[in-house]
Order: structure tokens, then sequence, then C-alpha cells
């Protein structure tokens, strides 16, 4: 436990196994009953992590469902330091590849990616017949024009 410390997977490792727990009833080792102790947001992550597999809702979550909120929160904790979060901050609201395909913009305009990122998730979500992605968010046919 002491080297995933080290590589700052401490958090992560530890709710790998208090899920094996949980899920298998494997015998939880006492380091990581230590470590889960002082870190709670061990028990914090492997709670979402556990609702997420009891009830999957399969790669993507609608937004603003408590799926989608479990996942991303869950995904924001997986580290404790505030590089990583803000890196997985930044992450969400940064340009995507199906953002490049779906407005080509010359590479001078590249910046303005950020300022649509929020429009183009919306349509995607929302406005029906909008054809993002080959498999599209919410899985194939969701997003496909009929």
């Amino acid at each position: 436990m002491l080297y995933a410390s080290r590589l700052g997977i401490g958090r992560m490792t530890a709710e790998g196994i208090v899920l094996s727990n949980r899920l298998l009833a494997s015998p939880l080792p006492e380091p990581i009953r230590i470590f889960s102790e002082k870190d709670k947001g061990v028990y914090k992550i492997a709670g979402m992590a556990f609702s997420l597999i009891m009830h999957p809702q399969g790669p993507s979550h609608m937004p603003f469902t408590k799926p989608y909120y479990y996942s991303k929160m869950h995904n924001s904790m997986l580290r404790g330091d505030l590089r990583y979060k803000l890196i997985f901050s930044a992450n969400l609201i940064s340009a995507k590849y199906g953002d490049w395909n779906r407005i080509p913009l010359p590479d001078v305009l590249f910046p303005f990616y950020h300022l649509i990122r929020p429009f183009t998730w919306f349509s995607r979500w929302y406005i029906r017949g909008t054809k993002v992605y080959k498999e599209g968010p919410m899985g194939r046919g969701r997003n496909d024009v009929a």
C-alpha cells in the first residue's frame, strides 16, 4: 500500500480491494483497512462504484441523472491531489474529437472549440436526429438519423 501511495494511486488501489471485499466477501487486509479509515474518500468512491455496478446504465449515462453524477464524482475523486482534480475538470470542458469532426474550423480558430463545447454537448444529448459519433453517446441508433 505504501508503494501505491507513493505513485499517487493509493485511493484507487484501496477502492478496488474494498469493492472486492464488498462484492466477493474477500478478506480486507489490515493495511487497506487502516488506509481507508484515514482517507474517507475510499469508502465514498467504493460506494459510488458499487452503486454503478449494481445498477448499470451502460458506458454513457444520460446527463443530470444519478448514474451520471455518480460517474463524474467517482472519477473526480479517484485521486485526492489538486493537480488531478484540475486536470480532470479541464478534460471535462475541453474540446473533444467529435466536436472537431462536427464543426470543422481552420487551425487558427482551434481555441474556439472550447467556446462551442457546451453547445455541441447539449445538441449531442438533447436534439434528436443529431449524429455525432458512429455509436453515439447513448448507444447505437440513439443519435442516428432515421
